[in-house]
Formats: structure tokens, sequence, C-alpha cells
């Protein structure tokens, strides 16, 4: 059952809860932010959005969003990523070392001798982490959740603001422009937090490995 809790944690916050963000923005987008808000707050008569129907067929779509537009995310920039996550091992590795030897040190204890260009990947290190510390290992799955989360949503919501600025260029509206500026923020705001988390998700599992071994 515990082993099971973490996975379910992780489908949530990588897929279930970005892709359910992403389908109301496609709402938006399609029918106008104010329609697809009064929809929401005021359904239609006969229409039960919030039944067990609904709130089933909602969640297997958000599911299914996240799902998709994180495989889009691998094929369009998985390039990028392994690019990015070489660069920031290759940074944080040398610190992350040097801070646990001067702790070391400071503890009376002996200094790890170890090249930073020797220690193995991140990846190995997280699946040693699952062994050797499953607390850290847990906080690092959710770490790595957000982060793919906020991967997801950032592709998302670029796919959703080309949409839309399509439609602005149609369709003149104040309310259009609106949603395009905020779009256009939460594709910045989401690409700089998906580069923290990863930054963050290396140093978390340098520091944890360093100290379990």
């Amino acid at each position: 059952m515990w082993q099971i809790i973490p996975q379910v944690f992780y489908d949530l916050l990588a897929r279930a809860v970005p892709g359910a963000l992403l389908l109301f923005g496609a709402a938006s987008v399609a029918a106008g932010p104010t329609a697809a808000a009064r929809f929401v707050v005021q359904p239609p008569a006969g229409c039960e959005p919030f039944g067990l129907g609904g709130v089933l067929l909602w969640a297997l779509g958000s599911y299914a969003t996240g799902i998709v537009i994180g495989q889009f995310w691998e094929y369009a920039f998985g390039w990028h990523t392994r690019r990015l996550q070489k660069r920031f091992e290759e940074e944080v590795r040398p610190k992350c070392l040097a801070e646990h030897n001067a702790l070391q040190i400071a503890l009376g204890k002996t200094p790890v001798s170890v090249k930073p260009s020797d220690l193995p990947r991140t990846f190995v290190m997280r699946d040693h982490l699952r062994y050797l510390a499953p607390a850290e290992g847990l906080r690092l799955l959710k770490v790595r959740a957000e982060r793919r989360g906020a991967e997801v949503l950032l592709l998302g919501l670029g796919l959703l603001a080309a949409t839309n600025g399509v439609w602005l260029a149609l369709d003149r509206t104040a309310e259009r422009l609106v949603l395009e500026i905020v779009l256009l923020a939460g594709v910045a705001a989401f690409f700089r937090m998906a580069r923290r988390l990863r930054k963050m998700l290396i140093t978390g599992t340098v520091v944890s490995f360093l100290q379990a071994v």
C-alpha cells in the first residue's frame, strides 16, 4: 500500500492537476473565458458537470492530457532538457561535494575523496536513495513531480497562447487580450519554475546521496 501512495501522488502533481488546468484553459480559448467560467459557475439546465459521471470524465481527461503533453515535451524538448541536465550536474556537483567535505571536516569526520566527475548520474543516485534513505527519496519524488508538472504546463500553456493569439487576431476583444496576457505570463512563470526545480532536484539528490553513503 505504501509503495502505491507515492506513485498516485506523483500522478496527481505531474499529470492530473496540470491536465485539469490545461483542459479549463482549452475551454477558455475555444469558447472564450467568460463562457467557460459561466459554464463552471452556472451550468445549463440538465447538465451536471460535477456529478459522478462528469467528475470521472474530467479526471480521466485531465490524466490523459497530462500524459500526452508530457510525451510531447519529451519528443520536442528532450534534447534540450538532457543538455540542461548535464550542464546543471556539472555546475552543482563540485559545489555540493565541497560543502559536504567542509561539513565532514567540521564534524571531525573523513571527507569524501572522490572527484565530482566520478559521482554517478543523478538518476542512479535517486534509485539508490530509494533504499538507502526512503524519506529523502519520497521528498525528491515530490520535487520531480512538481518539475514534470511545470514542464507540462509550460508546453500546454504555450500551445494555448499560440492558439488564442490566432483567435485574438480575428476577434480583437478585451477578454481575449487579457487571456493572452495571462497565458503568456503563465508560460514565463512555469519556464522559470521548471528550470529552478530541475536544479533543486539535482542539488537535493547529490546532497542526500553524499549524506547517505
